[in-house]
């Protein structure tokens, strides 16, 4: 089982997706009781289970997000990070946050 979030495996880790992701109750992200901040395409993945993976190899990364089925999984976000320059994007502005998920078995994709 494994998280319903789609992130660039080599780093940074990006989100390029977040087709299944649900929080702690089961409901979906998008959705009107979804309970934890929304997670974004480009934010960056830095942590999962409060295990700093910003620097992680994609073998790493795939190993965090799996789990138990309906196991709790920590995330925290940074949004507003890319490009780097000291810590900072270039804008100035960046936010970090935690999300906390389910894992859940994901159906396969649809054969073309």
């Amino acid at each position: 089982a494994t998280v319903g979030l789609e992130v660039a495996l080599g780093p940074p880790h990006l989100v390029f997706s977040t087709p299944n992701l649900v929080d702690v109750f089961g409901v979906a992200q998008g959705s009107e009781a979804y309970s934890q901040p929304e997670i974004q395409v480009g934010d960056q993945l830095v942590a999962i289970d409060m295990d700093n993976v910003a620097d992680a190899p994609p073998a790493e990364i795939l190993r965090r997000l799996r789990g138990p089925e309906n196991s709790v999984c920590s995330l925290k976000i940074r949004r507003g990070a890319t490009p780097l320059i000291q810590g900072k994007a270039k804008n100035g502005a960046s936010e970090t946050f935690k999300v906390r998920t389910v894992r859940k078995k994901l159906a396969p994709p649809p054969a073309l």
